[in-house]
């Protein structure tokens, strides 16, 4: 399991989003600890702190109003497929003072050795495939000459 955590907040004044960010994952290693994770394993994906402004037209004027310092702070952390653990980390957070946003991808250990059994199997799959359009169009199959590998990874 890859869980995908989003620490976020407009402050007025630059100091108080600097803290306010530190304060919330700080806050987020408490609650990986305290779900029996390894606060050590959350990995920061991007950090960013940028003016925040409010857009809108006032007689036919465009106008920008400053709303404050937005920080934005996206990590993760992999753990093993335990929907227990899971439950016990996505209740900490619902209990916490900060509201984080969060996604929960589901992938696989080992993902080259996915990829190279979903290969072997294509070709599997292409070779019977091939056998059985050659069988009802009269003619031989030969030795594969090429192959056009095109991968495209979907994420679910």
């Amino acid at each position: 399991i890859s869980l995908n955590i989003k620490a976020s907040d407009v402050l007025k004044k630059y100091e108080d989003c600097i803290n306010e960010s530190s304060k919330s994952i700080k806050e987020l290693r408490k609650i990986i600890e305290n779900s029996g994770l390894n606060p050590n394993d959350l990995k920061t994906t991007e950090f960013s702190v940028d003016t925040e402004y409010k857009s809108y037209y006032e007689n036919d004027i465009y106008k920008r109003e400053f709303q404050g310092y937005k920080y934005v702070h996206n990590l993760y952390i992999n753990f093993p497929n335990d929907n227990d653990l899971l439950g016990k980390v996505l209740y900490e957070l619902s209990k916490s003072k900060t509201d984080y946003e969060f996604s929960i991808n589901y992938t696989v250990k080992d993902i080259e050795s996915a990829k190279n059994k979903l290969l072997a199997k294509a070709v599997e799959d292409s070779k019977t495939k091939a056998k059985i359009l050659t069988n009802y169009s009269d003619v031989m199959l030969g030795e594969i000459i090429f192959i056009v590998l095109k991968v495209k990874l979907i994420l679910i």
